[in-house]
């Protein structure tokens, strides 16, 4: 497994991040896999192609084995 939480502490993060946050905000609005409509699909289109590119960098086979998760935080 290779973990990476770089983005949540990198200042400043690249223009692209930005753009790509308020895209989702601004565009989509829908959580992936929450329902059948055009804004839910599309939000789980961009995780796809996230996973892909994933792939891609990393030498694996299946994008469904490229997850995102939030870190739990130590109390």
């Amino acid at each position: 497994m290779i973990y990476f939480d770089q983005a949540a502490s990198s200042f400043p993060k690249p223009t692209e991040v930005g753009g790509a946050m308020i895209h989702a905000l601004n565009e989509i609005g829908a959580n992936p896999g929450r329902g059948s409509h055009k804004l839910a699909r599309e939000a789980s289109e961009v995780i796809f192609k996230t996973r892909e590119t994933a792939c891609r960098v990393f030498g694996c086979r299946n994008p469904k084995q490229a997850l995102f998760t939030k870190m739990q935080q130590e109390p």
